[in-house]
């Protein structure tokens, strides 16, 4: 299945292909936490994920067409 998928931040430097938003192919089944696996994003420089604009859990199971947005931890001072 197809999804469009967006890093932010520092995560872009993840997406691979040379831009932080850019389609995938994954099995079907996959999950949130699974697809920020498959993009070998450390889970723990994860926040949260959101699927089609509304915040989600990472056990989701995504559907062909989604569009999955990763944001990264925020640190400052």
């Amino acid at each position: 299945m197809r999804l469009t998928v967006k890093l932010w931040g520092p995560l872009a430097k993840y997406a691979g292909a040379g831009t932080a938003e850019f389609i995938v192919d994954v099995p079907a089944g996959t999950t949130v936490d699974a697809l920020i696996g498959l993009l070998g994003v450390p889970a723990e420089y994860v926040l949260m994920a959101a699927v089609n604009g509304t915040k989600s859990e990472r056990d989701r199971v995504l559907r062909d067409g989604d569009v999955v947005h990763v944001l990264p931890l925020v640190a400052g001072g």
